[in-house]
């Protein structure tokens, strides 16, 4: 049966007006599993979309972004359908390569469930591209990749004995999930590993492999540390020479502060008496030759004028005129 998108219900349920109680109850009660689906829908599409935007490089969806609001107004059936529109097809050489990939020798040591997934990764990429497997080839095919193996003969034997209508996928899984058990523990090692003889060549080949990286490893770590240890002589050195800069700057920092505050401490003590450059303002309440205008004078007098300067006192202060003043 086909999903039927569900559709907003509006903002409130749709009351005839000779309505009687009982129909207006299930006209709401319709309202509220509505509205209920409907906001489902949303939100369910919303994350859907968000997982596939997480999940896919924007590159290949960049063709749906509006400029200004992004993905807002794309679906996420719109960014499916263009996924599979551009970049689903699947040529007939890839087809080849996925029927090469059935048919490849498994490897019987392995997880039984690793070969189940050799087969199903296969049919669901035929399918894909529009020439899948009858159920008949998948069961045959992952009949060979056992019967390959020389490791089930018995087995194989009893599965060709059953009826035709016994031979499908899950019963074949059912079948060779027991065997591949029963095979596992009777090529047990007597260390209980699990592994049979054969396979041990090949993880002593890993080994020594494993050893090989670890030398080499070994020799480009020594190396690391070597250059680790020049690089943190290197900044020990300038730490040190940093440390002796810092301290002249702090000494050269203090001479200032206390030269600041001397000057500060002058200015406080008789902040209308002409001491040095910096008492060149004139304040409409002390006069001339201060050291702030009258507009920021902190001990007006009465009537004091904030917007005066020198050469328009507006019969201010004259204290401490400079005779070329006059």
């Amino acid at each position: 049966m086909a999903f039927v998108i569900p559709t907003n219900p509006g903002i409130e349920a749709n009351l005839p007006i000779n309505a009687t109680r009982a129909a207006i109850t299930d006209l709401r009660y319709a309202y509220e599993e509505d509205t209920k689906n409907f906001n489902i829908n949303v939100n369910t599409g919303k994350a859907l979309k968000q997982l596939l935007l997480g999940a896919v490089d924007e590159m290949y969806v960049r063709f749906l972004r509006h400029k200004y609001i992004g993905y807002s107004n794309v679906s996420t059936r719109g960014l499916l359908d263009h996924l599979y529109a551009a970049y689903a097809d699947i040529l007939s050489t890839a087809l080849q390569d996925n029927n090469t990939r059935l048919k490849a020798s498994s490897d019987a040591n392995l997880q039984i469930r690793t070969i189940f997934d050799q087969v199903e990764n296969a049919v669901e990429i035929a399918a894909a591209g529009n020439s899948p497997y009858t159920p008949v080839q998948v069961v045959n095919a992952a009949f060979q990749l056992f019967f390959q193996t020389g490791l089930f003969a018995d087995d194989c034997k009893a599965w060709k004995r059953k009826d035709a209508g016994n031979k499908t996928w899950p019963a074949f899984k059912t079948f060779f999930s027991k065997a591949h058990k029963e095979w596992r523990k009777s090529h047990a090692t007597t260390a209980g590993t699990g592994y049979s003889s054969s396979s041990n060549a090949v993880y002593q080949h890993d080994t020594v492999d494993a050893i090989a990286n670890l030398a080499t490893a070994t020799a480009h770590d020594r190396s690391a540390v070597a250059l680790l240890t020049t690089t943190n002589s290197t900044l020990v050195s300038d730490c040190a020479n940093c440390h002796g800069k810092l301290v002249l700057a702090m000494q050269e920092i203090t001479k200032l502060t206390n030269t600041v505050a001397d000057l500060r401490r002058k200015l406080n003590t008789n902040p209308t008496t002409p001491t040095d450059d910096c008492h060149i303002y004139y304040c409409w309440t002390h006069g001339y030759r201060c050291t702030y205008s009258s507009w920021k004078c902190e001990h007006p007098a009465a009537g004091h004028e904030r917007l005066v300067k020198a050469s328009d006192i507006k019969d201010g202060s004259v204290t401490n005129k400079p005779a070329a003043a006059t």
